[in-house]
C-alpha cells in the first residue's frame, strides 16, 4: 500500500484542506472548524480580503501551513488595503507560517494611494508587493 493512502494520526499525506475567510467574522467562524479537521495540511485563503483581519490566535496553534491573501477583482471590486496584507504577513512570520500575496484585486490601496489595477496585472502587482514585504 502506498504511503499516500495510509491515514496517519493527523490525516492523509496527500490531502490539503483549505478555507476562505474574507473578513474577521468569517475567520472566527471558519478557522475553528478547519483546526478540528483531521488533515495534515491546512491552508487559509483570505480572499477576497475585505477588511483588516487578525489570524494570530489561530496561527499560534501551529496547525496552519499556509496563508494566501488576495483582493477582489473587476468592476465595483471592494478595496484591498496593502496594510491589511502586511498585518497578515507579520502574523505569519511570527508563527513561521508560509505566506503568499497572490492578487492585489482591482481596487488596491498602498501607502494611502488608491490604484485601479487591470485584472491581468493583479497577479504581477501582488508579486511586486511580496518583494516589498520581504524588504520591510
Amino acid at each position: 500500500m502506498s504511503v499516500y493512502l495510509k491515514i496517519g494520526e493527523n490525516g492523509y499525506n496527500n490531502v490539503i484542506i483549505a478555507v476562505t475567510c474574507e473578513n474577521q467574522n468569517k475567520v472566527d467562524e471558519r478557522l475553528p472548524i478547519l483546526l478540528d479537521i483531521k488533515a495534515k495540511r491546512k491552508y487559509v485563503f483570505v480572499a477576497p480580503i475585505l477588511e483588516d483581519v487578525d489570524l494570530s490566535k489561530f496561527l499560534s496553534t501551529r496547525k496552519i501551513d499556509l496563508v494566501s491573501v488576495g483582493g477582489e477583482s473587476y468592476e465595483n471590486a471592494r478595496v484591498c488595503d496593502f496594510l491589511w496584507v502586511k498585518h497578515i504577513k507579520e502574523a505569519c512570520d511570527k508563527y513561521n507560517v508560509i505566506f503568499d500575496f497572490h492578487q492585489t484585486g482591482s481596487n488596491f490601496i498602498m501607502n494611502g494611494k488608491q490604484y485601479k489595477i487591470k485584472h491581468h496585472d493583479e497577479y504581477a502587482q501582488a508579486k511586486k508587493g511580496m518583494k516589498y514585504l520581504e524588504k520591510v
